[in-house]
Parts: structure tokens; sequence; C-alpha cells
């Protein structure tokens, strides 16, 4: 009886961890783990990179060369958002090896969507 009811606790015990995906494990707190380097396109086929540290977009480089550094904008629940004069930029990371969003200068707005290095 003893090794029945320990079973049914491990059982139970296992059903309350939280299912992950093997590509895209999120962790306790529900957020991916995309702390380093992401190479992206826009759908204006231009290049850019941006860097993530501690839940920060760090740094943008952006066609031709710009680069907007220092901390940009928080990420909180795997999105973040980043406005400056006529630069608009959208995000969403759909797992820990991808994101995507949109972006915007001036009039002229596209999509994105990036991997990590």
């Amino acid at each position: 009886m003893n090794r029945f009811r320990s079973l049914a606790l491990v059982l139970i015990t296992l059903s309350l961890v939280p299912a992950c995906d093997k590509d895209n494990p999120a962790g306790p707190d529900g957020n991916y783990r995309i702390d380093g380097y992401w190479d992206g396109r826009t759908s204006l086929n231009e290049d850019f990179f941006f860097k993530v540290k501690d839940n920060y977009i760090r740094e943008i480089n952006l066609p031709p060369g710009t680069v907007v550094s220092s901390m940009i904008s928080y990420i909180e629940n795997n999105t973040f958002s980043y406005s400056s004069g006529k630069f608009q930029m959208h995000g969403q990371f759909t797992g820990n090896q991808s994101a995507n969003g949109t972006v915007r200068y001036g009039s002229v707005q596209g999509t994105w969507s990036a991997s990590k290095r």
C-alpha cells in the first residue's frame, strides 16, 4: 500500500510541474531565456541586430550602422516597446530562439523577425 501512495504522490507532483516545449522552454516566471545577440531582418530586407541582457534590450544596431545603446527597453511578459523620435520598435519573443514585431521610422513601417545567434 505504501508503494501505491508513493507512486500516486510522484504522479500528482509531476502533474503540477509546468510543461515546457523542448525548443522553447520558459522559466518558472513564464519568460523565455533570451540573453544574447539576436540577428534580424525587416520586411524591407534590411538586416539589424540587437543585444538582450538581464531583461533589457541593451543595444540595437540598425542599418546603415546606426547604434542605439544603453538600457533601451525593459522586456516584460516576453514583449518590449521602444520609441525615440521618429523611430519605433515593438517586439515579442516567441521562444528562446525567435522573436518578431513591427518597426517604424517616420512614415515607413514594416515587420521584422529575428533569431538568437
